[in-house]
């Protein structure tokens, strides 16, 4: 949580925690030279937000942004044996929680990848936590039916990078905050990042990032609260068409908890 000074405001950030920095290594072993426009930090960012906006904490606009993350990032150079950035290009602060997870994973990627998914669950967990209950696939009429198994599954949101004059063409001048992104569903999300990946060339300047997911016991749940955020982005007149959308990855990401919210009251 975020101190709040007498005038309400939030006074300073709160110290990044193990989770937090568990998915700011994982960043570094990928891109330990990622700035601040980057799309995983941006997409990092994003997360770290909205969780926090979930759990109803109040935050400054310093709190996790791409910059902070960017610059953070390069604390890890100072426990890394082959640095490829300069030692002391980071944050103040945070040394033994970053000393604690470089020494538990520093030399363990397995194990890192492992925790990765277990902390993005739980930081998803302001979505996760707000289940619908499944009411089983609607009747079907006619000769076209479309079969929709109802088994577990999820909501994701994830960050497509790449020039906007090719992802987003008719769209010439969009604030430089502002990102395409795809909403999607599926059952099991790493398998569909990676179908996903694989569709495109392999020198490809697209690349697909996840950034959140809502989890659901059945299909026919996860499917309405798919629709339902499509047509909520489209209303704001984020939508690109089907399945893909042009918006500022924070206002996305905190639409899909007021979604969420709203479907459990």
């Amino acid at each position: 949580m975020v101190d709040k000074g007498s005038g309400g405001a939030p006074a300073s950030n709160a110290d990044w925690s193990r989770d937090e920095t568990v998915l700011l290594m994982a960043l570094y072993r990928r891109h330990p030279k990622a700035e601040k426009r980057h799309p995983e930090v941006v997409a990092l960012s994003a997360l770290l937000r909205g969780a926090a906006l979930a759990r109803g904490a109040a935050i400054s606009p310093t709190y996790r942004n791409p910059a902070g993350i960017a610059m953070k990032l390069r604390n890890f150079a100072k426990y890394d044996p082959s640095p490829t950035l300069p030692l002391g290009a980071g944050l103040r602060g945070g040394g033994k929680v970053d000393r604690q997870v470089w020494g538990e994973f520093g030399r363990d990627d397995a194990a890192l990848a492992a925790e990765v998914v277990r902390v993005r669950r739980a930081f998803s967990s302001g979505l996760e936590n707000l289940e619908a209950p499944s009411r089983g696939p609607g009747p079907a009429s006619g000769t076209h039916v479309h079969v929709r198994d109802d088994v577990a599954g999820c909501v994701y949101l994830a960050l497509v990078d790449g020039p906007l004059d090719i992802l987003a063409p008719d769209r010439p001048d969009p604030a430089a905050t502002m990102m395409v992104m795809k909403v999607g569903r599926t059952g099991d999300l790493d398998r569909r990042i990676a179908e996903l990946r694989s569709g495109l060339p392999p020198l490809s300047s697209i690349a697909y990032v996840p950034l959140a997911v809502r989890d659901f016991a059945g299909g026919e749940a996860a499917h309405e609260f798919e629709q339902t955020l499509l047509a909520a982005s489209h209303q704001r007149g984020w939508s690109l068409g089907r399945e893909f959308v042009l918006a500022e990855p924070e206002a996305m990401l905190n639409l899909m908890i007021s979604l969420a919210e709203d479907g459990a009251s």
